[in-house]
């Protein structure tokens, strides 16, 4: 027999089949925007730090930063007292060389050193958790650069468990 067109089994079985693939598209597709996200938030983070430090060494005047899990204040002098000149909400959980509880301050001399008495392996700023699917999850500051990473997994946010990449 000559037939045109589907029979009844054969559009269910396509509609499986394209449902199934949506399914796990959908799934792929918020791993892939997390991802993002944490990249997106580390670069940012990254972006700033550099440019602070760039001012400080080109004005000549020091700059600030306070961080905070929520939120990165940046100051146009040494002088946190007063307003920030802006402030960056951080929207996934940050922790600061494994603390959450008390903010931390970056300060960049006019010379754009970091630090007064320089950490050896510098500090670090990590999205949590550890083990997150992003490819960068961690900005390491040192006393003269800034650098981004990715922590090891099941390791505290210290400048020594993330690889440099």
């Amino acid at each position: 027999m000559n037939s045109k067109g589907f029979s009844l089994v054969e559009l269910v079985l396509i509609v499986a089949i394209i449902g199934t693939l949506l399914a796990i598209g959908t799934l792929n597709f918020s791993e892939m925007n997390k991802k993002s996200g944490m990249e997106t938030q580390v670069k940012k983070l990254y972006a700033d730090l550099q440019e602070i430090r760039q001012q400080a060494l080109y004005t000549k005047r020091p700059r600030s930063v306070v961080f905070s899990s929520g939120a990165l204040r940046i100051y146009s002098s040494a002088n946190v007292a007063v307003a920030p000149q802006s402030v960056m909400t951080l929207p996934h959980p940050t922790v600061w060389e494994g603390t959450t509880a008390k903010p931390e301050q970056i300060d960049f001399d006019t010379w754009g050193v970091a630090f007064r008495e320089p950490p050896e392996d510098g500090k670090a700023i990590c999205i949590e958790p550890a083990g997150n699917p992003a490819t960068y999850d961690s900005v390491v500051v040192y006393p003269t650069m800034v650098k981004i990473g990715k922590r090891k997994a099941g390791d505290s946010c210290a400048s020594a468990n993330i690889t440099i990449k």
